[in-house]
């Protein structure tokens, strides 16, 4: 299988399950190819591990919906399949080294008011 292909297909399947619980594994399993194997043709094509670009997702998302508006980390925690805000807030402070309310003050959105 060509690493192309496969990493292609890994993106486009991180897209599509990016509120579930995913790692390596999961996708391999999913593909039916070795975990190493998917890791390596990624890495190869991308020049970035599944779990860096799955991260970089998560946070786009994060980020474009701060900008969208006003919202809650606890809603934001249950979109994205975290099991608990505790584990979202630990996320966030591990990626961005502050807290989400820095964050959210970085990215302050645009209330409509009608």
């Amino acid at each position: 299988m060509l690493d192309l292909e496969l990493a292609k297909w890994t993106v486009k399947y991180i897209d599509a399950h990016l509120s579930a619980k995913l790692s390596v594994k999961v996708i391999a399993a999913a593909r039916g190819v070795d975990p190493s194997d998917l890791e390596r043709a990624f890495r190869r094509t991308y020049h970035v591990t599944i779990k860096s670009y799955i991260d970089a997702e998560l946070m786009e998302f994060v980020i474009d919906r701060l900008r969208a508006g006003e919202c809650k980390a606890s809603d934001l925690a249950q979109e994205l399949g975290f099991t608990t805000d505790q584990q979202f807030h630990r996320w966030i402070r591990r990626k961005c080294c502050f807290p989400f309310g820095h964050l959210k003050a970085k990215y302050p959105g645009t209330r409509k008011t009608d």
